[in-house]
């Protein structure tokens, strides 16, 4: 039974993307929700700013001020500056929350920045996988986005990740890439 409804004989209202089926009331919606979107997508692409550059100090330790450790900053650098450019953007035009190329264009960014950040960083596996779930935790809870979107942006971290490395695979999975990163992501756990 969808949300909202009282009657199984109803029809639903939302479709399988988590919209309203009538096209009036989702953009009803959209605009009402226009504010909360904007802010709640400037909030998450602060934390994700802060996550990236939090993350560099961990480097740091890691690594020491070398080359890899100045390759890993450049990258997120520009990871955690495209975001901040977006949340200012977004601060002076919110209606960018609702267009899918800014929001798209910072899931692009921030995955493909954790995936590149995996070959230059002496972590183990499970350090990987640990990061990618902190942020994209990050990035599927908070910004908010349209259900087709979240489900595209999953399957190139799950396809990509196992693979991501310059000279072949990191390391192997205990399970496959969809069963691995689902039981270690909190939404698995709930339910």
């Amino acid at each position: 039974m969808a949300a909202g409804n009282t009657e199984s004989r109803e029809a639903p209202l939302l479709d399988w993307r988590a919209e309203f089926q009538d096209s009036t009331l989702e953009a009803l919606y959209r605009r009402t929700m226009l504010a909360q979107d904007a802010r709640q997508l400037m909030l998450a692409l602060c934390a994700i700013s802060g996550i990236f550059f939090i993350f560099s100090l961990a480097d740091l330790a890691l690594l020491g001020f070398n080359g890899e450790f100045l390759a890993l900053l450049a990258i997120r650098a520009f990871v955690a500056l495209s975001c901040l450019s977006l949340a200012l953007a977004v601060k002076l035009q919110p209606a960018l929350v609702h267009q899918s190329l800014p929001v798209n264009l910072a899931y692009f960014v921030g995955i493909s920045g954790l995936l590149l950040t995996i070959p230059l960083h002496p972590g183990t596996g499970g350090l990987h996988i640990a990061t990618m779930v902190v942020a994209c935790t990050t990035l599927y809870l908070l910004m908010p986005s349209r259900l087709p979107w979240i489900l595209a942006w999953n399957a190139y971290l799950v396809l990509a990740l196992p693979s991501r490395s310059v000279t072949g695979p990191i390391y192997r999975l205990p399970c496959s890439p969809a069963a691995c990163y689902c039981s270690a992501s909190p939404t698995c756990w709930a339910g």
